[in-house]
């Protein structure tokens, strides 16, 4: 990074910049968001509303006679869009005596990013409890794992113990998945998000000492042949949070849902913005700041769509 700019917005470029692939790469949300069979919404205001998928009454029809009309009733969701933001200060004194402070504002910058990936992942599959508007923004979506819990159909939610035994593990993750094969929503395109904490007991699992397929095939990228997103933030919290400590302490959620159920919207792209120590408000303390941001928007199609499983101590 050659030279900083200074005092204007800096979008990245979705499809190369090295910011955004390292959002990518860090968030799970953006990940399924942006693969094949994705739903990563263009908005061009904060609400959008999206359709949703519904059932479509067919039948056998004789020849000469009418057809039966679709009697299931259309439906929608709406998307609105939340900003995530990030901001770090720097000391103009300790910019002059850092001769490499732009490698300090890279570090930085990645670090940030970082960190937003985090936030709208634990937003996404880690929080739960009711929405909050704003200004509070405790959490800025109905989550996943609270349309799940909200939902709470038998067979839908999987609690094991961390200590509990490999046959004990392995039918709460093969339950939640069964309940996903078989919901109404159930598709081809069912994805696992999960929390590498599962990782553990999963790679103590014998590939031949259990009747069926292995868990994980890390080489595949799979839990139960099923693709899997791994997410330090799919952890049960109560505010959205990046905190790696808070999210380390939480119960460590595992999901199976349908790809298509993950409803993103997009409203602002990744960008960021430096502003000089010498003009502005930073010239009252000679301080410099930092600021990322991107506006997101998340919706789970239908609560009933999913599984969960949660991880108790």
């Amino acid at each position: 990074m050659a030279s900083v700019d200074v005092g204007e917005w800096i979008p990245e470029d979705w499809s190369s910049s090295p910011l955004v692939e390292l959002y990518k790469n860090k968030s799970a949300a953006i990940q399924i968001a942006t693969s094949d069979g994705g739903r990563f919404e263009t908005m061009t205001t904060r609400l959008k509303h999206v359709p949703k998928d519904s059932d479509f009454d067919v039948q056998f029809t004789a020849k000469g006679a009418t057809y039966g009309l679709d009697a299931e009733p259309g439906d929608q969701i709406l998307l609105e869009a939340k900003k995530l933001t990030g901001a770090a200060q720097f000391d103009d004194e300790d910019i002059q005596d850092a001769a490499n402070f732009v490698n300090v504002f890279a570090t930085k910058q990645r670090s940030g990013v970082s960190a937003l990936a985090r936030l709208l992942d634990n937003s996404v599959f880690g929080v739960s409890g009711v929405e909050t508007a704003e200004p509070t923004m405790t959490r800025p979506y109905t989550s996943l794992p609270q349309a799940i819990l909200t939902s709470n159909l038998t067979g839908q939610v999987g609690i094991f113990s961390r200590a509990g035994t490999l046959d004990q593990q392995r039918a709460a993750i093969n339950g939640a998945l069964a309940y996903a094969e078989q919901s109404p929503w159930s598709s081809d395109d069912i994805v696992c998000v999960a929390n590498p904490a599962y990782k553990q007991f999963m790679r103590n699992a014998p590939m031949n000492g259990f009747v069926g397929v292995p868990m994980w095939d890390e080489t595949a990228g799979t839990v139960f042949n099923r693709p899997v997103y791994w997410t330090r933030a799919a952890a049960s919290t109560t505010t959205a949070t990046a905190v790696t400590a808070t999210l380390g302490a939480a119960k460590p959620f595992l999901f199976f849902v349908p790809r298509a159920m993950l409803v993103f919207g997009r409203r602002l792209d990744l960008e960021w913005m430096y502003t000089d120590p010498r003009i502005g408000i930073g010239a009252l303390s000679d301080t410099a700041y930092l600021k990322v941001r991107q506006r997101t928007a998340y919706r789970t199609g239908d609560g009933a769509a999913g599984s969960l499983v949660r991880m108790e101590a």
